[in-house]
This record gives C-alpha cells, sequence and structure tokens, in this order.
C-alpha cells in the first residue's frame, strides 16, 4: 500500500505541476498582451497628438492663407486704381500735345 499511495501521491503532484505550467502560461500570455498594449496606446496616443498638430498647423496655415488672399485683392484693386489714375493722367497730357501736333501737321 505504501507503493500505491506514493505513486498516487506523484500522480497528483504531476498533474499540480500541469496545472501549475498551465496557469503559469496563461499568466505569461496576458504579461504579453499586457506589455503590448501600453506600447500600442502610446503609440496611438503619440500618432493622435501628431496629427493634431499638424491639423492646427494647417488651420493656421488656411487663416494665413486667406488674410494673405485678403491683402492680395487689396493690393491689385489699388494697384489698377494708381494705374487708371496714372493712365488717365498720361492719356491726358499724351492726347493734348499729339492732337494739336497733328492738327499742326496736318494744317
Amino acid at each position: 500500500m505504501a507503493t500505491t499511495t506514493h505513486e498516487h501521491s506523484i500522480s497528483d503532484q504531476l498533474i499540480a505541476l500541469i496545472r501549475l505550467q498551465h496557469i503559469d502560461s496563461k499568466i505569461d500570455q496576458i504579461k504579453k498582451l499586457r506589455g503590448d498594449l501600453p506600447d500600442e496606446i502610446k503609440d496611438m496616443e503619440d500618432e493622435k497628438e501628431g496629427l493634431t498638430t499638424r491639423v492646427d498647423n494647417l488651420k493656421q496655415e488656411l487663416k494665413d492663407t486667406g488674410v494673405s488672399k485678403k491683402q492680395a485683392v487689396t493690393d491689385v484693386k489699388d494697384a489698377e486704381q494708381l494705374i487708371n489714375f496714372k493712365s488717365g493722367t498720361i492719356v491726358n497730357t499724351t492726347h493734348s500735345p499729339r492732337k494739336s501736333k497733328r492738327r499742326n501737321s496736318v494744317s
């Protein structure tokens, strides 16, 4: 009977060892998943922050472009007014003498 009890006890110990190894394997899997998850979350948070910064920069660039466009439109209008003003002055001064010269040369 001593051998049966001893064999039974070894059998129980082996079963307990197998269960322990299985539990240990599960713990390792959980640790591995848990270990990768914070890194993945950190990577995603960094990516989100980078994209948010990029969106903010693009919004600012769009705003700056709008301001530049308004300034360019204003500059074009000012230039057109100046050209029209100068053209009107030049036309008046150049046409008057030419008309008089042409009249003189035709006469």
